[in-house]
């Protein structure tokens, strides 16, 4: 794993980060830097310009994590001395822990610095560097409790380009192997851990964005709710193109490198979706949500029109991210079943899927307009 150079990751829970604010001492020009940076980036572009623009959101990114690094108020967790929640997140160099804001969002950056240098050479789709760079956006918002409520809305600016550092390019990060790794098969390793580490922060953030909604009804703050639900969205809307980036390698690889990597004798256990901490906590928010605005979209839209549509909103994207899952197993493994799934079921891991998807909608039905139901027959 260390071969592959990808460090261990110290996240906190989302019920954390709900309660954090903007940590001391940041460096807010750069913060903002960042944000115009990644606000910059054309994935829309030429593959030029998207190479441009990413490296400059991603020596943005570098920038602000070494100012945070020289900030002195900086107290990282020691990663090798937390243990890991779940098998899932040995393997995949992801352990939960106290952290003060300034340490959460050290960690945080530093994850979007990684994905940010590797994306000019993963084959993603516009559409989906996109929602990535708007879940980064999301996640900083979150730390900004006290500015203006406002929600990142879903596109780069369709402006001018941000550049940063000179025009030949110095102070840029260069794309493809920028932390030393020389092989294809470094380089998709490296991705498949990065992307599950980015998928984490998304995970958390889209928890600690409900539970902040979830507490502000509960204290009459309709409105700050609402742009909390938006931002939630925001943060789910990442999880399919996470899982996307993790999955930008040949089917090949996966087959006969990354797949036998989660099973024994190389991890105790076969490894799980189960066994991810950070989306099982997502879930149980969801809960929460539901649990508090239990009213039906028909029954919620006569009372707070615009809470029902935030949370319609979210529940679509919760089932998008669902659907999408479905269609990035297809070309990997086909019919096959899940590492986890034993032989003796007639289920395989498509089926799985497909049954995780259909519950939700049934569940979801009363909430969203035109909710289907799985029909039989």
């Amino acid at each position: 794993m260390d071969r592959i150079g990808v460090p261990i990751a110290v996240l906190p829970s989302g019920s954390a980060i709900a309660a954090m604010g903007l940590p001391r001492g940041v460096d807010d020009v750069g913060l903002d830097d960042l944000h115009r940076a990644m606000s910059g980036v054309r994935p829309f572009s030429g593959q030029t310009m998207r190479t441009r623009t990413l490296e400059a959101a991603a020596a943005s990114a570098r920038r602000f994590v070494a100012s945070l690094e020289r900030s002195g108020g900086l107290h990282d967790a020691d990663a090798y001395g937390i243990e890991p929640l779940t098998h899932a997140q040995e393997y995949f160099r992801i352990r939960t822990s106290e952290l003060e804001s300034l340490g959460a969002l050290h960690q945080i950056v530093s994850i979007f610095t990684r994905t940010l240098a590797d994306l000019p050479d993963a084959a993603l789709s516009a559409v989906d560097i996109e929602a990535l760079l708007v879940g980064m956006r999301t996640a900083l918002v979150l730390f900004s409790p006290e500015s203006p409520r406002e929600e990142v809305v879903g596109t780069s600016t369709a402006g001018q380009a941000i550049f940063v550092g000179s025009e030949k390019g110095e102070d840029v990060l260069p794309s493809g192997d920028a932390e030393g790794t020389t092989s294809d098969a470094n380089a998709w390793f490296r991705r498949w851990l990065i992307g599950h580490q980015l998928h984490a922060v998304f995970n958390v953030c889209a928890e600690a964005a409900l539970l902040r909604g979830v507490e502000c009804l509960r204290r009459g703050a309709a409105a700050e709710a609402i742009v909390d639900f938006c931002h939630a969205s925001a943060c789910v809307a990442a999880f399919g193109p996470a899982r996307g980036y993790c999955l930008a390698l040949p089917a090949a690889f996966y087959n006969e490198v990354v797949r036998p990597s989660m099973l024994p004798p190389f991890v105790p256990i076969p490894l799980s979706g189960r066994m991810h901490v950070e989306y099982r906590e997502y879930r149980r928010a969801v809960d929460e949500l539901l649990a508090a605005v239990p009213q039906s979209i028909v029954e919620l839209v006569r009372e707070a029109p615009e809470l029902a549509l935030a949370r319609e909103r979210l529940l679509n994207t919760d089932v998008a991210d669902a659907e999408r899952h479905i269609s990035l197993v297809w070309p990997m493994i086909g019919t096959e079943k899940s590492i986890v799934q034993s032989p003796k079921l007639e289920d395989n891991a498509l089926g799985a899927l497909r049954m995780i998807r259909d519950r939700r909608l049934v569940r979801y039905a009363p909430y969203i307009r035109f909710g289907s139901r799985p029909v039989c027959g």
